[in-house]
């Protein structure tokens, strides 16, 4: 996290996160959008943050 902070501060970052974890990747600012799908079996959502605002936990 902190190099995408250093090195892309400009980029948005965005991932698509699994939802039974939701609580890390909200630590780290990442916020989500639009609705849950299942990606492999696995139930994901899409989240996103501008790099300069990523936590660093």
């Amino acid at each position: 996290m902190a190099i995408l902070k250093v090195h892309y501060r400009d980029a948005t970052i965005e991932i698509d996160a699994q939802t039974q974890v939701r609580k890390f990747y909200e630590k780290f600012g990442l916020i989500a959008e639009g609705q849950p799908y299942t990606d492999l079996g696995a139930e994901v959502i899409k989240r996103h943050a501008p790099a300069k605002k990523l936590v660093l936990a």
